[in-house]
């Protein structure tokens, strides 16, 4: 059965001549694996700039249910990047989300507001032209809350400890060592209560920013029991260590 959907190209692998195989998250049969054949030849309507690992891609698809690999008929760019591909700083940013977004999404199942949120993060990142060294983080904090572990609101000054197991603030140290001193409880939820469009008001020092992204990965990993190491993080740190 043919189906159509928007996608974001998550991973894209060589096999054979001429052919891609493609982990693709689309928002209306959720997370994907297909083969397109022909990509390299001079004579296919899909060249492989459109199947760039972040692009969002309009598909055709050979649709069937089963965990087996589909094929796609069709793909086009659904949305052209104006600096994504071009800026390396913007491009490490892109790069480190897929590797957050494919370490996190396990699901078959369609996810409208899931994919919206995603494309949307794609999308404003690639319209930033400064100022964007704190995007990954209010990315992070974001989307944890599409996969159901977002921290609670109640920050205080009283509450002003956050506590990664319970996903709240606390007034003072719980006995494990899964928490955050007062600075970076502070990040935290200054970025978690902050629209992702407003990530530019909340300021925080190059070298808070590294460990906040550390301790948030941590979070990540607490309340997602197979969550992995990110293999992309010391590169991404590099460049905005500068």
């Amino acid at each position: 059965m043919l189906a159509k959907t928007r996608g974001i190209i998550l991973r894209s692998v060589k096999f054979k001549e001429s052919s891609l195989i493609l982990l693709i998250f689309t928002r209306e049969l959720g997370l994907k694996s297909y083969i397109i054949s022909g990509v390299r030849n001079q004579r296919s309507g899909t060249g492989p700039a459109t199947l760039q690992v972040m692009n969002l891609v309009d598909l055709v698809v050979y649709d069937k249910d089963s965990n087996e690999i589909n094929r796609i008929k069709e793909a086009r760019p659904a949305v052209q990047y104006n600096q994504l591909f071009f800026n390396i700083a913007l491009s490490s940013i892109g790069i480190f989300m897929v590797e957050i977004i494919r370490l996190c999404i396990k699901e078959k199942e369609q996810n409208l507001p899931l994919f919206d949120f995603i494309e949307g993060a794609f999308r404003f990142l690639d319209e930033q032209k400064e100022q964007y060294a704190c995007f990954h983080l209010s990315f992070l904090l974001h989307f944890c809350t599409y996969l159901g572990f977002q921290p609670d609101d109640n920050y205080s000054s009283v509450n002003c400890i956050f506590d990664m197991i319970e996903g709240k603030y606390i007034s003072s140290p719980p006995f494990h060592r899964d928490y955050l001193d007062k600075e970076m409880s502070y990040y935290f939820y200054q970025l978690a209560s902050t629209d992702l469009r407003d990530f530019k008001s909340v300021v925080i020092p190059k070298n808070q920013r590294n460990d906040l992204v550390d301790d948030i990965l941590k979070y990540y990993k607490i309340h997602i029991g197979d969550f992995g190491d990110v293999k992309s993080l010391e590169i991404f740190k590099d460049i905005f260590r500068a």
